[in-house]
């Protein structure tokens, strides 16, 4: 699980998310390499403990609701946390009744985006008390179109077999009427299959878990906990790359290992876990 987690670290480290690597580094104290990578992070991206102990004065401030204050701590430090707070100092009166001791290091988002509030999805209506979706996508339109474009070969192919096959009574050959019936006819099936899976499939992450569902009259499933996921790759093929999907990989505790086949918006999925891994 260490190596699944040092790779995790590497890949927020390449993308220069300095503070998430830091955190996921220091929850292993008994790796040698966590320990080297975070001396070096502490080379090319020093931790201020100036800014932590700025920022945890002005946890305490809010707290105590004295946010005048608070605002006036919050303004001097330059940090995305404390632009986070002020924002929220900005829009309510009562921000932080309870602020993490860890937030200063690594801030993590669960409020749930509009477009989410009213999902009727399945799994929408199948969470759990207290989780909330954060981020859900489909499979991309691609399937439907290389679904097609499959079922007009194989079923032109067919056809034209099954015209050499069977006898005309005129003098022109039926294959190519047969394959232009078997063609329509496979690409209309395929089309109806496919419309049916991108319509009825789901890939979400929630505030706890990995949740996937597909299949229309008879729903399947599959869910892994946030904190059992150790890794989640993106991966692509030419047309995935030229097209706009990618395939995803979970690996969780256990062995457990799942491929989601040509996802939209692959990359963002992705990211939200890895976030979200970064802080367990």
């Amino acid at each position: 699980m260490s190596t699944s987690r040092l790779e995790v670290a590497k890949q927020l480290i390449q993308e220069k998310k300095y503070d998430a690597a830091r955190s996921l580094l220091l929850n292993m104290p008994e790796s040698e390499t966590a320990r080297k990578w975070l001396a070096r992070l502490d080379e090319i991206a020093p931790a201020s403990s100036d800014t932590s102990t700025q920022l945890a004065r002005a946890r305490q401030l809010l707290q105590e609701k004295r946010y005048s204050e608070a605002r006036t701590v919050l303004e001097q430090i330059d940090h995305p946390t404390a632009d986070k707070w002020l924002e929220r100092l900005n829009e309510i009166d009562d921000p932080f009744k309870a602020i993490p001791e860890s937030s200063h290091r690594t801030a993590i988002s669960n409020e749930v985006p509009v477009r989410y509030l009213n999902d009727n999805g399945h799994i929408a209506r199948h969470l759990i008390k207290g989780e909330q979706i954060v981020f859900k996508t489909k499979h991309h339109w691609a399937v439907l179109v290389i679904g097609i474009i499959r079922g007009i070969i194989y079923g032109a192919f067919m056809g034209f077999l099954f015209g050499l096959l069977i006898p005309s009574t005129s003098s022109a050959s039926a294959a190519p009427a047969f394959a232009v019936m078997c063609a329509s006819f496979m690409g209309l099936i395929i089309f109806v299959v496919g419309l049916t899976v991108f319509l009825t499939s789901e890939y979400a992450v929630t505030t706890k878990r990995v949740v996937a569902k597909t299949g229309f009259i008879i729903p399947r499933t599959f869910e892994l906990n946030l904190n059992h996921v150790e890794s989640c790759s993106a991966n692509t093929s030419l047309i995935g790359l030229i097209l706009g999907f990618k395939d995803l990989s979970l690996a969780g505790s256990g062995g457990t290992r799942k491929t989601f086949r040509s996802i939209a918006n692959a990359e963002a999925f992705r990211n939200h876990v890895i976030e979200r891994m970064s802080v367990r």
